[in-house]
């Protein structure tokens, strides 16, 4: 893979596996709030402990902040399937905007279950998502392509390299 860019969760697990993929491969990286992790209920009451912006931005200099990202309370939680659908498809849309044009684009995306599933199905473009059943490995790697002629394809998933063993 010649990765080109990396967008991550802005949660410290996913800018630990997001840290391993910038050191092979020397792509720029940056924090991207909608791809936080899926909750579909609160395990508080009120807002998320999660660090601010200003705090992330302080431990990771290394990363670009969006500019629209609110300093405080960046992820959209708790949320249900539907909720989850919409971000991930605007994920996916602002994505394609982004690097779609772009020769031999390779970006790696760090994020969690939930919405690593929903990409696939909403890049996939698989309306009847209730009907599809995939199941999405911890420490895998999915590959998704978009060719010149504007085709999506799921090219690999789970795929685990031999030094994962």
């Amino acid at each position: 893979f010649h990765v080109r860019y990396i967008l991550t969760s802005p949660y410290r697990r996913c800018i630990a596996t997001a840290e391993y993929i910038r050191a092979a491969t020397g792509a720029p990286a940056e924090l991207y709030p909608a791809l936080h992790e899926h909750h579909g209920e609160a395990f508080a009451p009120g807002p998320w402990p999660l660090p601010a912006k200003s705090r992330l931005a302080q431990w990771y200099p290394e990363y670009a902040l969006p500019d629209d990202m609110p300093e405080t309370h960046w992820a959209a939680a708790p949320q249900n399937s539907e909720q989850l659908w919409r971000r991930i498809s605007g994920v996916v849309e602002a994505i394609l905007r982004r690097f779609g044009s772009q020769a031999l684009a390779t970006v790696a995306l760090v994020t969690h279950g939930g919405p690593l599933l929903t990409f696939v199905l909403a890049f996939c473009q698989w309306e009847n998502r209730l009907g599809v059943e995939i199941s999405v490995d911890n420490g895998s790697i999915t590959i998704l392509e978009l060719d010149p002629d504007g085709r999506r394809r799921l090219v690999t998933l789970n795929a685990r390299p031999p030094l994962w063993y």
